[in-house]
């Protein structure tokens, strides 16, 4: 009995290997956690432009910052996207424990999801992905609707301003609002 038991626990973590290795090849990114001291730069970004009402993630991945996010922005609800099954069900587990009535998860492909009430949009992914999204924001924000992009700026777009994150890498933290002006 142990010897079938370390067998599926072994195919399990190498299906849970390879649908992670397959998104990310589909997706351009893998899931990467926003470490501490940007997602305190997004939340410092969102309080400073007096955010309320709907938050929307793209690219979620294991919910690090959803969670974060829900806990500084109680008077927002979080919607986080996220397509890749695997750190999307963790995401999930994490929320069965802690309970956070601000967050809304569900699995999609965020260039499927309408983004029009979304008050705020914060994402922290791969240039080409910034590169696609612009033609989408541009569609589908409302003016005064505020953009957080973490590490990668969305490109041809000039930000109201630039926080570095005092992360190891400095990471910049781009913040655009609706309608944005071109660089």
């Amino acid at each position: 009995m142990g010897t079938w038991l370390g067998v599926l626990v072994v195919v399990g973590v190498a299906a849970c290997v390879v649908s992670i290795v397959w998104h990310s090849l589909k997706n351009g990114i893998s899931p990467t956690p926003t470490a501490r001291r940007p997602s305190q730069a997004i939340i410092q970004a969102l309080r400073k432009k007096r955010v309320k009402g709907n938050v929307y993630e793209l690219g979620s991945g294991f919910g690090t910052l959803t969670f974060t996010l829900a806990d500084y922005l109680p008077d927002c609800t979080v919607h986080a996207y996220e397509s890749s099954p695997v750190p999307y069900w963790i995401s999930r587990f994490f929320q069965r424990f802690l309970r956070r009535a601000n967050v809304r998860q569900t699995k999609a492909d965020f260039f499927k999801v309408s983004l029009f009430h979304a008050e705020a949009i914060v994402c922290y992914l791969a240039p080409k992905l910034m590169a696609d999204l612009r033609k989408k924001f541009e569609t589908e924000l409302t003016p005064g609707t505020v953009v957080v992009s973490s590490t990668f700026a969305v490109p041809r777009w000039k930000p109201v301003e630039v926080i570095e994150s005092e992360d190891m890498y400095n990471s910049p933290i781009y913040v655009y609002v609706m309608p944005v002006e071109y660089a």
